[in-house]
């Protein structure tokens, strides 16, 4: 199937009528007078214009599935026989009651993806229309206050349900019985849960240790739930993705609950502390160290890694990811400044590494230099994004940085984000001129207005602007370092 729906009406346009069925007729006149990239491959009903439904009902059975976001839509797609598989994603709000309970009672049977939206109203209609939704498999619940999550969890049938994330909007305790009867059944894979703390998280804690289909856990505070989790003797093997966001201060939930999952088999974990918990402009002094990265230098399945706003521990051993694929430390310090040097050794152990966000972390100049030796393989092997931007690299590192991505080892489209650091417009011109010596790189280096020796710069090396601050490296074929 094609991606993008302007290739899909492109080719449409392309082929006689007699080539098309009598959907991809409606669908190639339905592209002329819409824009199908809005609308591919999954149709949105309710930005649909009305005086194209017709055409959209007819076209239906093209598509992959239909989207019914909050607002009002007409009524005629109701006469839509839809394809027996076809899986409709439905947003319930409030605000949209009488629309929508239409179409709940002609289509909830199809509905697999819902999201929960908009303000509790009373008498509110979410809890009925939840309710019919027999089939529903996915289903994500956010700015609800405790009592009506739990209202709405209460309501939802989950009979087949395998993913939940209910993000509640208020503190206060939320009973979690609904989540626990789930997690007994039988088809329970994710769970992501958010709000200050449950009324029995001993219950919940043992449903989830208990729970062998679950295989991501996202746990958003839930301070309690936390700690009933370290507190059982029960592991987590059973957990393959982690996610832990730390609410209060030095509870350390998450090196406890990352030695209980398996791992040999853990292959995402996701470590983030609360805005303001020791990031009052003190650059990680009164954030208590974690030795995270020993224990997750343990895990060699690991393919994704986010540690944000966390004081690293000093490293004492010696990781291997050869899977790693995506790491971001975001506002993240180190102990000592041979830390950061180790972890970028440990990430060039990786045969994959596609994306490196080190934004607002500091790696020293050991650091640097090391990322400069690193860079050029990361590259080859297919580097694409790198995140720079707010690490206080200086003139001296730009200097090793820029020579590293001139080496032109990428293999694949490279952008890198050196947005916000207090290098000088010198260390600008030689990234500038590396730029020009690259091939399908594209450079953030946030200047909105540039001085008349920038644009001469950029004229000389042929640079692209994207939009302001953002730099693309000439084509190859009129790039004039290409062409000796």
């Amino acid at each position: 199937m094609l991606k993008d729906g302007r290739d899909v009406a492109a080719l449409l346009a392309a082929l006689p009528d007699e080539m098309l069925s009598p959907e991809l007729v409606a669908l190639r006149d339905l592209g002329a007078a819409v824009d199908l990239a809005d609308h591919w491959p999954v149709v949105h009903v309710t930005t649909m214009p009305i005086e194209h439904t017709r055409l959209g009902v007819a076209a239906l059975p093209a598509f992959a599935g239909i989207y019914m976001d909050a607002g009002s839509t007409s009524l005629d797609w109701l006469d839509a026989k839809l394809p027996p598989t076809m899986p409709l994603t439905l947003v319930v709000d409030p605000s949209g009651h009488d629309t929508l309970s239409a179409f709940v009672n002609a289509w909830g049977d199809r509905a697999m993806h819902v999201a929960v939206k908009g303000p509790w109203e009373e008498p509110s209609p979410v809890p009925d229309l939840l309710g019919r939704l027999v089939n529903v498999q996915s289903v994500t619940i956010e700015h609800a206050t405790p009592p009506v999550m739990t209202t709405y969890l209460t309501a939802l049938p989950k009979q087949h349900l395998h993913t939940l994330q209910a993000v509640a909007s208020a503190f206060g305790p939320m009973d979690a019985s609904a989540i626990v009867s789930w997690l007994q059944g039988p088809h329970a894979t994710s769970l992501n849960l958010g709000c200050s703390s449950v009324s029995d998280p001993t219950a919940l804690a043992d449903a989830i240790l208990a729970c062998t289909t679950l295989r991501s856990l996202k746990l958003h505070a839930v301070s309690n739930v936390q700690e009933a989790l370290m507190a059982s003797p029960k592991t987590l093997t059973h957990i393959t993705s982690l996610t832990v966001v730390e609410s209060r201060f030095g509870v350390g939930a998450t090196l406890g609950l990352v030695k209980k999952v398996d791992r040999t088999k853990v292959h995402t974990v996701i470590f983030n502390r609360f805005e303001g918990q020791g990031n009052n402009g003190d650059v990680g002094v009164n954030r208590p160290g974690t030795s995270v990265l020993d224990t997750l230098a343990l895990c060699p399945a690991l393919r994704t890694l986010r540690l944000v706003r966390v004081h690293i521990a000093p490293i004492r051993t010696t990781g291997t990811w050869s899977h790693l694929s995506t790491v971001a430390l975001r506002d993240t310090t180190f102990k000592t400044p041979g830390d950061a040097v180790k972890l970028i050794q440990w990430l060039s152990t990786s045969r994959c590494l596609k994306d490196v966000d080190l934004d607002r972390t500091q790696l020293g100049a050991a650091g640097f230099v090391e990322l400069a030796r690193a860079l050029p393989a990361w590259m080859a092997r297919g580097l694409e994004t790198l995140n720079l931007r707010g690490t206080q690299l200086c003139d001296d590192d730009a200097a090793i940085l820029v020579i590293a991505l001139a080496s032109g080892t990428n293999r694949r489209p490279l952008t890198v984000n050196v947005r916000s650091n207090p290098f000088m417009k010198a260390s600008t011109k030689l990234f500038l001129g590396m730029l020009g010596a690259s091939h399908n790189v594209t450079l953030h280096v946030g200047m909105r207005r540039y001085t008349d020796g920038t644009r001469k710069h950029m004229k000389l090396h042929q640079l692209v602007q994207v939009q302001p601050g953002v730099l693309t490296s000439p084509p190859r074929q009129s790039s004039r370092w290409h062409s000796v």
